[in-house]
């Protein structure tokens, strides 16, 4: 599993060890934080115990530092079993942590410079962001990234223009859309019955319910994007009249 964060705050190289380890739930000294140029400077005793890796690189504009994360293969089976934490979730909890904003990839095929962003509330917004101008920082040149656009307001970012994503809202509706037990027994009964779901004027009806659905179940899950329903916790029986 593979983590790419870029965190505005500057100050957090000195605390992330400890965080880290707190996060994953291993030791500190299992936890290796080095700058991504000296990444390939480990030797093979090192790599051999090391659970958690992270290398960062410095950033300019509204970010202070990329990071990289991954669990070796030294992680415990129980969690390379396919039970480590999200990307999104170890966003989350390093911005509220720290108070700050942080950017995570956005999974999707809409563009390059879309992404995530977590704020220290908790919350998760779509984000874009530009390059600007080369920087030198320490004699080192720097390219900077800057947020200017941005689904909600968002304090720390005050220049940030607040807009909508058609683009981004309209491949998650397809992507990550929840599934809709309600609506779809409803189309099964249409389906078999005399009516044509196309001219019936219960197609249109069943459309605008399945948008319903699918806005409960969200918010009943406070507003998440991927939204798994057991099988078992909902036994959904309905009956409707065919006229």
């Amino acid at each position: 599993m593979n983590y790419d964060l870029v965190v505005a705050r500057k100050d957090i190289l000195d605390q992330l060890p400890t965080f880290l380890a707190s996060f994953f739930q291993v030791a500190v000294q299992d936890v290796c934080i080095v700058d991504w140029q000296k990444q390939f400077d480990l030797d093979e005793e090192k790599w051999s115990s090391i659970l958690i890796f992270c290398s960062y690189e410095r950033c300019s504009g509204d970010f202070a530092w990329s990071l990289s994360l991954f669990a070796t293969i030294n992680f415990p089976d129980v969690y390379t079993a396919g039970r480590l934490p999200t990307e999104e979730a170890l966003a989350i909890h390093l911005a509220e942590t720290f108070n700050t904003v942080v950017r995570f990839p956005l999974s999707l095929n809409i563009h390059p410079s879309a992404s995530w962003l977590a704020t220290p509330r908790g919350e998760v917004f779509c984000a874009y962001a530009m390059e600007g101008n080369l920087v030198v920082i320490d004699g080192e040149e720097y390219m900077p990234y800057f947020v200017y656009e941005v689904e909600f307001p968002v304090p720390e970012l005050p220049h940030a223009r607040v807009t909508h994503f058609p683009d981004i809202i309209n491949e998650l509706e397809i992507k990550q859309r929840p599934s809709t037990p309600i609506c779809d027994t409803l189309t099964i009964q249409l389906e078999n019955s005399h009516l044509s779901t196309l001219s019936n004027p219960a197609s249109k009806a069943l459309s605008v319910l399945s948008f319903w659905e699918v806005l409960i179940l969200r918010m009943s899950h406070g507003w998440a994007r991927e939204i798994v329903i057991q099988p078992s916790s909902m036994q959904t029986t309905l009956e409707i009249e065919i006229i």
